[in-house]
């Protein structure tokens, strides 16, 4: 499968919160996420595939809906660049959100695929100021 495919198939999955094992299918075992320091990450996090694993789990327990716009991809052979909106509502409580705040999120995402799977993850992700519950 070319790397396009396996990317477009590993962020539909993500945006569907799984099923899990559809997802630790398509990581490889070395698997790799980096998401850059931004206004709700402050520092710079690296993660491995059982936590990005976790990760899927952990995002549907705090938020209570999430949706991702079509993506726009860069293809340069194993590596595919994927920027896309993203927009969720918080389900619980974070930090100084509170449940029903409204977020919002332009990503860019750089994957790599080694060995069919997805090996590397970059993300940079830009938020807008988050929007309360009314």
């Amino acid at each position: 499968m070319k790397a396009r495919k396996i990317v477009e198939r590993y962020l539909k999955l993500v945006a569907a919160g799984g099923p899990r094992e559809a997802v630790e299918a398509l990581l490889h075992p070395e698997m790799t996420q980096i998401e850059y320091a931004n206004a709700m990450t402050p520092k710079t996090r690296a993660r491995d595939r059982e936590a990005v694993l976790r990760g899927l789990t952990l995002g549907a327990q705090m938020m209570a809906r999430q949706d991702y716009g079509p993506p726009i991809f860069t293809v340069d052979g194993d590596r595919v660049v994927a920027e896309f909106d993203w927009s969720g509502i918080t389900a619980i409580d974070l930090g100084p959100l509170a449940a029903g705040t409204r977020l919002e999120a332009r990503i860019c995402a750089v994957i790599e695929v080694r060995d069919g799977r997805v090996h590397t993850q970059r993300s940079y992700d830009c938020y807008a100021p988050p929007t309360p519950p009314r």
